[in-house]
């Protein structure tokens, strides 16, 4: 609609100003994601996603999950949440409609921003990692994964806090994988087994041949076992059935 096109326009730009300029947002390494993925976010503040729309500027097909709580709020912040194209997710259960729209605005192409539980931290620090859940979420959509980084939230608005604080952010935004790469794990996993182990042999025990006493199964069966291990939304019975 062209309604939500012009709101989001609107917000993309003046929040991008409001972090630049009164928020004094340092953009440290920002990779910008491709169509289609997934971005998962530490929360420090409540201004966390302004940061990173302008991180993300000028990209307008950013959507955000926020709790019931939050887009519950008022009646005006439920109404442009949901012209803004935000996700509302319900707190404390497994929300499938919240599952079901991600996986709807992903495959077409938008950008979600997801606030995982495990990656929240105030100072910043040790926030790279997401739970296995969230993480198997990319995984299954097989979409580009990202993950953003938010040092100094804590000196703004702390959450939970009623006063506004003046400080500073630095943001970084990079890809923690692909879906190609994860496809290919296994195959890199074969070769440098197998490449190792013939140079262990050849060079350094120094056996006649070593490429050709490389116990060829055990390289194979450690890279079938990473196979197996991929994609733990299938069930093991039924990745016997593929193979």
């Amino acid at each position: 609609m062209l309604l939500d096109k012009a709101l989001m326009a609107f917000a993309s730009v003046s929040l991008s100003l409001i972090a630049k300029l009164f928020l004094h947002t340092n953009k440290t390494e920002v990779e910008m994601p491709e169509e289609g993925s997934i971005i998962y976010c530490n929360h420090t503040s409540d201004l966390d996603f302004i940061s990173l729309l302008y991180a993300l500027y000028p990209r307008r097909d950013v959507r955000f999950v926020v709790s019931d709580v939050q887009y519950d709020k008022t009646r005006l912040r439920k109404w442009l949440f949901k012209h803004l194209g935000i996700i509302r997710k319900q707190q404390g259960t497994h929300d499938l409609v919240c599952v079901k729209k991600i996986i709807k605005n992903v495959r077409a192409g938008k950008v979600v921003v997801i606030y995982a539980a495990g990656m929240t931290s105030y100072d910043g620090r040790q926030a790279w990692v997401a739970l296995p859940g969230s993480a198997n979420l990319g995984k299954m959509l097989k979409c580009p994964v990202y993950v953003a980084l938010i040092h100094g939230g804590f000196l703004n608005r702390p959450r939970h806090a009623s006063k506004l604080y003046r400080g500073r952010l630095d943001i970084s935004v990079k890809r923690l994988f692909s879906s190609e790469e994860i496809a290919l794990l296994p195959i890199a996993v074969f070769l440098v087994l197998y490449l190792g182990l013939g140079i262990l042999f050849e060079y350094v025990l120094k056996i006649p041949m070593g490429f050709y006493n490389i116990p060829i199964v055990v390289t194979f069966l450690a890279a079938l076992f990473v196979a197996c291990g991929q994609n733990r939304s299938v069930t093991f019975d039924r990745k016997l059935e593929l193979m």
